[in-house]
Formats: structure tokens, C-alpha cells, sequence
């Protein structure tokens, strides 16, 4: 009672550390520069998968291409899937489990049906594996440093054929031994993004119980999922903590990116109980719980008339409110 949540997570942080880690290698990333361009990184994805210019995908996806729009949606698991080296037979069925509409009666979430076919609820038609290596080539393609990445991943393993590469992490000097290829692949980024959550949250954790000029100070962390930080707050004082937490986050990431730096961000939102879906909403400036939000006029109709026909506990469910909220409307 009087305490509510801090949710607070950085925008694609382990494609960041990714890029930054072709920068330690190589001297350059495309896949940085678009992200420092302030480009959409699945857009210019994309792009590569269309063979059209980044403006033209942009001119597109705001006019509702449904093409586009469909790229955009399957880049996503090639962006944040391809950077750990999984191979494509693999990467076909864990594209299709995360293109797949979760509700879909046909595959039950799943992406696929019998015999492996996509089903005909993903954004891409006709997705087969033939496709899922070209678009695997095309972004290959799309970022260039990649396969250099991927080679220096292969020849290192070539050091230690019985038992497995010895890396040392960019920054903290971390040290972990017996990695393969697929694990050597990830380590160098997801250990390069779990370096700079460590060294937010010392400074968060130094605010929360240390720093009595601090916003986050008798604020308690509370869990870290892997880029994402769960604070409880008085709710009194949540809008303040959470700009600081905000800050001293980016801060300590940024300490393990140095050419990645400008690209970092962190974005915080309120909510009464943990919630996924929740959003950060804003009245009059100031940040709110999500579950304390204005409503349209059509959504209270839905809440109603779900709360008529399933119940009030599945009314809060589904449109995240609290369970008093649902009653007085």
C-alpha cells in the first residue's frame, strides 16, 4: 500500500552492445551508424530484405505499406536473434515461434504446422526455409561486419579445438572459459550488456540506500530482467525516482560503450502491479501508474461490457486496471 513500480528498460541495448562490440574489433559497424543516425534499425533491416533505400522503406511503412510493414515484423528476429550465430535450421523455427500471432487457433502460437510450413498467420507469406536463409544472406549483407564477427568468432575456436575458447570481456576484463560457438557469439555482446546493467545498478543501488539527496533514496531495487530494471517507489515520490533512475541507468551503461554512448537510452514507466503490457504515461508532464490512466470513451464501453459478460477479475486483466478502478466505472 502506497508503493508502486519502477519499470525501467533500455531501447535494444544488447544490438547496441553488439554494434560496439564490431567497433572494438573492427573499427566500424553499419549497424552502429544506424543506430547513431537515429535510423530504425528493423527498418533499415528491412530495407536490405526489399533492396530499396532506408528513405524509401520510411516513405512506405508511414503510408501503411502492408509490405513494409511486414518486413519491419520479420526483421525483428533477425536482428536480435541472428548477432548469436544460430544456425538456420534453428533460426527457422525460432523466427517462426516469434512472428506467430499468439492468439492463432491454427498453430496455437507456435508459427508452424505439421511438417515444419509456416502458418498463414505470420506478416510473411509463403516464409519457407529457403526464404529464411536468403533474408539471413541479405542481412548479412546489410551489415557487413557481421561476417567479419563471425570469422573472428570461428578462428578463435580454432585455438582451442578440445576444450573450448577462453574469452576476455571488452571493459571489465570478465573472464569465462570452455565457450563454443554459438555461446562465444553471444558472450562478447549479452556480457558487454550485462557489464553495463552492473554498473547501473551500483549507482541505482547507492541512490536507493546511501544517498539521502537522491530521488531513489528508501526506494528498493527489486529484480533486474536482462536489460530491465524493477525498482519499488513511495508513490509520492515515483515521477522524481523515476527520472533518476532513468539517468543514472543510462549513465552506467554508457560506461562500457564508448562509441555507442549517444545511442543509449532508457525509458521508465509507473504501474501498481508488474506488468508487461504496461506503458509509460504522462499527464501534464508528470509520470503516472499505467493503471491510473485516462480512458476513451470506447475503451470504458469494452471494459464494461467484458466486466458484464466475464467478470470483473477479467476485465482488470485484460485491459490492466486494478480491480476497484473496473467496479466504479
Amino acid at each position: 500500500e502506497g508503493f508502486v513500480f519502477i519499470d525501467a528498460d533500455f531501447y535494444v541495448a544488447e544490438m547496441i552492445s553488439f554494434a560496439q562490440v564490431q567497433f572494438f574489433l573492427f573499427g566500424s559497424s553499419a549497424l552502429g551508424e544506424t543506430i547513431l543516425a537515429g535510423q530504425d534499425p528493423h527498418l533499415r533491416t528491412a530495407a536490405g530484405f526489399l533492396g530499396i533505400s532506408y528513405e524509401e522503406a520510411v516513405t512506405r511503412y508511414k503510408a501503411k505499406d502492408p509490405i513494409l510493414k511486414g518486413m519491419r515484423q520479420l526483421a525483428k528476429p533477425f536482428n536480435f536473434g541472428k548477432p548469436g550465430g544460430m544456425g538456420n535450421e534453428k533460426f527457422y523455427t525460432l523466427a517462426q515461434g516469434q512472428l506467430a500471432d499468439e492468439h492463432c487457433l491454427i498453430c496455437h502460437g507456435t508459427g508452424h504446422l505439421r511438417g515444419g510450413v509456416s502458418c498463414s498467420c505470420l506478416p510473411i507469406q509463403d516464409f519457407t526455409k529457403e526464404k529464411c536463409k536468403e533474408f539471413g544472406d541479405l542481412w548479412l549483407e546489410t551489415y557487413p561486419e557481421s561476417k567479419q564477427y563471425f570469422r573472428h568468432i570461428s578462428r578463435s575456436l580454432q585455438l582451442w579445438p578440445e576444450s573450448g575458447m577462453t574469452i576476455n570481456q571488452f571493459v571489465s576484463n570478465r573472464i569465462r572459459g570452455r565457450v563454443g560457438y554459438t555461446d562465444g557469439c553471444n558472450t562478447f555482446f549479452q556480457g558487454l550488456t550485462a557489464d553495463g546493467g552492473n554498473e547501473a545498478m551500483i549507482r541505482v543501488s547507492r541512490a536507493c540506500y546511501t544517498d539521502r539527496s537522491s530521488p531513489l533514496y528508501g526506494c528498493r531495487p527489486w529484480n533486474w530482467v536482462h536489460d530491465q530494471s524493477i525498482t519499488e517507489a513511495r508513490e509520492e515520490v515515483a515521477a522524481e525516482a523515476a527520472e533518476e533512475l532513468e539517468r543514472l541507468m543510462v549513465e552506467g551503461m554508457r560506461s562500457v560503450l564508448p562509441d555507442m554512448a549517444p545511442a543509449v537510452k532508457c525509458d521508465a514507466a509507473l504501474m501498481r502491479r508488474w506488468r508487461k503490457s504496461a506503458e509509460a504515461v504522462r499527464v501534464n508532464g508528470r509520470l503516472i501508474p499505467y493503471e491510473d490512466r485516462p480512458l476513451k470513451e470506447e475503451e470504458i464501453e469494452m471494459v464494461i461490457k467484458l466486466r458484464e459478460t466475464k467478470g470483473l477479475y477479467a476485465a482488470a486483466l485484460a485491459f490492466g486496471l486494478e480491480l476497484d478502478r473496473v467496479g466504479r466505472l
